[in-house]
């Protein structure tokens, strides 16, 4: 099973919006509270139930030099130092938001 050696050590939520629609981005304060056991587990098999093991995902980015993609590189300082999650996560979020309404231009 997927989720076998998956661990969900921490979590932050931020709501995305739309400004077409008036909807704000929304960061949170800080993390979510997941120190039971038992809403950890239940957050975990949620999350991964949506991957299937048939299914791969391909994400594509328009250069060669994913370092310069700001998800990709933010994503990476968080795998490198799991504690900058919160911060990091609120950094994708507005990177989200921007590309969305089409103010970020990616390179």
């Amino acid at each position: 099973m997927l989720n076998d050696a998956a661990q969900l050590t921490a979590l932050s939520i931020h709501g995305i919006g739309n400004r077409t629609l008036e909807k704000p981005l929304i960061i949170s304060q800080d993390p979510v509270d997941i120190s039971d056991m038992h809403i950890r587990e239940l957050l975990c098999d949620w999350m991964l139930s949506h991957f299937k093991l048939q299914i791969f995902h391909n994400f594509t980015y328009g250069s060669d030099d994913l370092d310069k993609h700001p998800v990709y590189s933010a994503v990476a300082t968080i795998f490198n130092n799991p504690a900058v999650l919160h911060h990091y996560s609120a950094e994708i979020a507005r990177n989200l938001f921007d590309i969305r309404e089409g103010f970020c231009q990616l390179r």
